[in-house]
């Protein structure tokens, strides 16, 4: 992850979207006070909070460890993958 300071990223701001769009490579951007944000793409952005809403999802999490258990050779309360994610309701 890259650091810059305000001036530093406006003067750079071309070079700096490009690198995190092409690299998803998101850039700290420092203010002269306590102020600094994070800069990352926006398909970036919707995965980050894709994936955070799985992790809020209880029943989700929970099929998930027992996947885990089940692929480790302990028992586990199902036998295929639809079972893992019966849970999930597809839109």
């Amino acid at each position: 992850m890259q650091t810059a300071n305000v001036k530093t990223y406006r003067q750079n701001l071309a070079s700096f979207h490009q690198r995190v769009i092409d690299e998803h490579d998101p850039v700290i951007v420092t203010g002269p006070r306590d102020g600094d944000v994070v800069v990352l793409s926006l398909k970036d952005f919707e995965s980050l909070n894709a994936s955070l809403a799985v992790m809020r999802d209880k029943v989700t999490m929970e099929s998930l460890r027992l996947a885990e258990l089940r692929l480790a050779g302990e028992s586990a309360p199902f036998k295929t993958m639809n079972d893992v994610f019966a849970d999930v309701v597809e839109s």
